[in-house]
């Protein structure tokens, strides 16, 4: 008569600190169960899967990871302590795919992002592709995080041997964050001073080919990033008689396909003296066409009444020469009004930039340029307003 076989016991030798994290994954196997609650118990929970083998459990403490934006950001750290390849793998693409995610829309993220460590931030902030409103945004979000991780003066010190001003595209900065910043005890002042002076560099150069200009740099610092609201260059003229100042406006040839065939882009709200203002491309379809419009809206409250004037110009090609021409002008009666645009700027642009001969478009860029002129109320709304030296002469369209 055969005797049962005798049972058999396996002994598994683990380290006294895996002791809670064996106990979880033992659950997991018999209860299909899962208790950790903290960042440190999944991953001692995903390290133990991870030796033993129990990829089934591996993979839900990396759904877990996904939870928290913190979390999701030390996957790829991670992927260097466990040593099957799948594993290292699905952690990379979790937190690829959660860097995607915050870059396409980064401020909704603001509460959550305001608690990362500096390297998680560094890693965000130092992305092309982060989509922002304006860098004026990432700046003021810079700005918070320092504030709130260094709230008093004496800790400043070290908020300033961070660095922290390698994360901001200073070239994109408005004159007033530019001002603003040097006088800011977050940035280290020698640097804070080169960035500004470099940033000041670049916007003087060549204003209408800022986007060309890029090609020129090495340093990130100088590469756009995925604005909504489109970088403006802004010169000031001022004299005895006016007052005025020149917004350069440019738009790519994706940017322009984005907006067909119905769309509007904003620029950057930029200031002129006390007020405000902002530009509206806009593609606008009727029963006949398309067409290309451009408005100038003064933001905010004005009790004075202030007379703008105002003219649109578009660069194009004239006897093979590139120079801005006069597409349209009026006036802006601030108090009375708060916008003043053309509804018709380039017309048949549509037609042409989609058969691929568009001769507003240079090099892949819509080059435009508004001048802002400030009348005093008793002064002549329809004086000759001066050509502003510093680029080609415009020539007026009839």
């Amino acid at each position: 008569m055969k005797s049962e076989p005798e049972a058999q016991s396996l002994t598994i030798q683990i380290e006294a600190s895996e002791e809670e994290a064996f106990s979880g994954l033992l659950e997991f196997i018999y209860f299909s169960t899962m208790s950790p609650s903290s960042y440190t118990e999944i991953v001692n929970l995903l390290m133990i899967s991870d030796e033993f083998q129990a990829f089934s459990c591996a993979e839900v403490c990396i759904r877990l990871l996904e939870m928290k934006i913190e979390w999701a950001l030390s996957c790829c750290e991670l992927s260097a302590r466990v040593h099957e390849l799948y594993l290292r793998e699905l952690l990379i693409k979790v937190e690829k795919e959660q860097k995607s995610k915050i870059c396409s829309d980064i401020m909704s993220h603001k509460d959550e992002l305001l608690q990362l460590s500096f390297d998680k931030i560094e890693a965000l902030f130092c992305v092309d592709t982060l989509k922002v409103e304006s860098e004026d945004v990432v700046y003021d979000f810079i700005r918070a995080w320092a504030q709130n991780h260094y709230p008093n003066t004496e800790d400043r010190c070290s908020a300033k041997e961070l660095h922290l001003e390698r994360l901001i595209r200073f070239p994109y900065l408005t004159w007033q964050k530019l001002e603003e910043a040097l006088q800011c005890d977050i940035f280290d002042q020698e640097s804070i001073l080169k960035a500004v002076n470099q940033a000041l560099a670049f916007k003087v150069r060549g204003p209408y080919c800022r986007r060309l200009a890029v090609g020129g740099f090495s340093n990130s610092q100088f590469f756009e990033r995925c604005y909504e609201r489109t970088p403006v260059m802004v010169s000031r003229l001022q004299s005895p008689a006016f007052d005025r100042c020149v917004v350069y406006f440019s738009l790519t040839e994706n940017e322009l396909l984005e907006m067909y065939p119905v769309g509007r882009r904003e620029s950057e709200d930029f200031m002129f003296g006390h007020q405000v203002f902002s530009l509206v491309s806009s593609c606008k379809w009727t029963r006949e066409r398309h067409y290309f419009g451009l408005n100038v809206t003064a933001k905010g409250d004005c009790s004075d009444v202030i007379v703008y004037v105002i003219r649109f110009l578009a660069m194009s090609k004239v006897d093979d020469r590139e120079e801005f021409q006069e597409r349209d002008r009026g006036s802006l009666v601030v108090a009375n009004q708060i916008t003043f645009g053309c509804d018709d700027l380039l017309p048949g642009i549509w037609e042409q930039l989609l058969s691929g001969n568009c001769p507003f478009l240079l090099g892949g860029i819509l080059h435009l340029c508004i001048e802002i002129t400030c009348h005093q109320q008793d002064e002549s709304y329809d004086c000759p307003i001066p050509a502003m030296d510093g680029f080609p002469r415009p020539r007026h369209d009839g």
